[in-house]
């Protein structure tokens, strides 16, 4: 941990971002491949492997311990990638970052620098020589559709959404950098579930609910097996992130009510005052009041319970759970002012809304 936080140290002075760049590093199958033919470094020596594809590694011993810092590009070739891994302007600064990094460890001459050029194996060649791959017009095709797949899921275009990820999954859109078919979308889906992240962080979703999706979506395509799964999944990705965007989104409000949204969403079915909320964000009861009317087209607590109401509609829909326990778990601690409010708002009882609405759940 003390090596890693000091390559982050080392790297920030280089105006690189490890926070962000380390989000877009996916395991890497090439290393796998290339690491059989590579020699392991000796004591105090530190090897800089460089792929024919220009991806570059750092790889190094301290003790028994072997260390891997990559993969790392120092140029755009990102555009040739089938997978998104960090670029670190790093040609001109290779010498003076590792120079900081391994005398810090080993002293000014008490280490060794050897370049490594990786020629790939016959049988990786011919893996990698992908016409389309290459194919200019094939990679503006593949971010075209990406884009238009991006703005369908910002939006909710369901019909959008099954079109483009059915031509993705379907119509060899995908590239074949992996002998593996399962392996090939599992790889895509991992960008996939990146760029939707970013997508959403974007929109203004806030990042306790971006990454609860994101890590739920990430174990979900490490478990894939087969082509099938892994399909079903990119399309449960897709239409999860439209949902989150759809029900999570806060763009176009003032940072204030962004965060009082963002505090109502998280803490509803708790007790929430107008003083509690001003002072946790160092605000005055009555601005933030006459704040939030002005943005939202309503008071405050008028909107809480609307909140509420609409969050209480799921569990209504579980005929199993009493209603008093619904009006609870939604924030309501008094039932009969839990039925008055909803009869207000929906126009019914939450009694005859569940009859109406019991076949939703099957």
């Amino acid at each position: 941990m003390v090596l890693i936080n000091f390559v982050k140290n080392v790297l920030n002075r280089f105006s690189v971002n490890f926070e962000e760049e380390t989000e877009f590093v996916f395991s890497d199958p090439l290393f796998a491949s290339i690491s059989k033919t590579i020699e392991r470094p000796k004591e105090r020596e530190v090897l800089r492997i460089i792929t024919e594809d220009k991806i570059n590694y750092i790889l190094f011993k301290i003790d028994d311990t072997y260390i891997l810092i990559g993969p790392y590009v120092t140029r755009l070739v990102v555009a040739k990638l089938s997978y998104i891994i960090p670029l670190i302007p790093i040609d001109g600064l290779f010498e003076p970052l590792i120079n900081t990094l391994f005398e810090s460890l080993w002293g000014k001459d008490g280490f060794r620098v050897k370049v490594i050029t990786n020629e790939s194996s016959a049988d990786e060649k011919n893996y990698l020589k992908n016409k389309d791959y290459y194919d200019a017009k094939s990679i503006e095709k593949r971010y075209l559709r990406e884009k238009s797949l991006l703005d369908a899921v910002k939006t909710g275009d369901m019909d959008l959404i099954n079109s483009i990820s059915f031509n993705i999954l379907d119509k060899d859109i995908i590239e074949k950098r992996n002998k593996n078919p399962v392996r090939n979308i599992q790889n895509y889906t991992i960008i996939m579930n990146t760029l939707l992240r970013k997508t959403a962080y974007d929109v203004g979703v806030h990042p306790i609910y971006v990454d609860r999706l994101s890590s739920n979506m990430g174990k979900r395509i490490e478990s894939i097996s087969t082509s099938d799964e892994s399909r079903v999944i990119m399309k449960e990705l897709l239409f999860e992130y439209s949902a989150l965007i759809r029900n999570h989104s806060y763009s176009g409000y003032s940072d204030l009510i962004r965060d009082v949204l963002i505090n109502i969403d998280i803490n509803y079915s708790k007790h929430i005052s107008l003083d509690e909320l001003a002072n946790e964000l160092d605000t005055s009861p009555t601005y933030l009041s006459k704040k939030f009317k002005k943005e939202l087209g309503l008071p405050l607590f008028e909107y809480i319970i609307r909140y509420r109401i609409e969050r209480s509609l799921e569990s209504l829909k579980k005929c199993d759970i009493p209603i008093g326990e619904v009006a609870l778990k939604a924030g309501f601690e008094d039932q009969a002012y839990y039925a008055r409010a909803f009869k207000r708002i929906m126009n019914t009882t939450p009694s005859k809304w569940r009859l109406s609405h019991k076949n939703s759940t099957k």
